[in-house]
């Protein structure tokens, strides 16, 4: 999709659990959980959907992520998570908000 002057938005449509979604895609080659939480809560504010490719990083990077957008008073939104081998995982909202997620992530990354 493309940008407007200063203007940012979302960067593709694609599905997400059978429906299409405007998603922001974010890449990250570090574990560092404050970095990728900063990027991740810029990307909610332009769509509703992350996609986010993790080269490195684990379950436990993945809950420390979740635990600091909540703590900027962030609500996490619906996740399309890939790892290293670009297998694909798709989270709601819902599940981040259960707690779900932790099962989920768990042996993905």
């Amino acid at each position: 999709m493309s940008e407007y002057d200063n203007i940012s938005s979302a960067d593709v449509i694609t599905m997400f659990r059978n429906r299409y979604v405007i998603a922001d895609f974010k890449y990250s080659s570090t574990d560092n959980y404050n970095t990728i939480a900063e990027e991740l809560i810029k990307g909610f504010k332009q769509s509703d959907c992350i996609v986010l490719k993790m080269d490195k990083g684990n379950s436990g990077t993945f809950r420390k992520i979740i635990e600091q957008i909540e703590r900027k008073k962030v609500k996490p939104k619906d996740f399309i998570l890939i790892n290293k081998y670009n297998k694909v995982l798709e989270i709601s909202r819902k599940e981040i908000q259960e707690g779900k997620y932790k099962a989920l992530v768990k042996g993905f990354l």
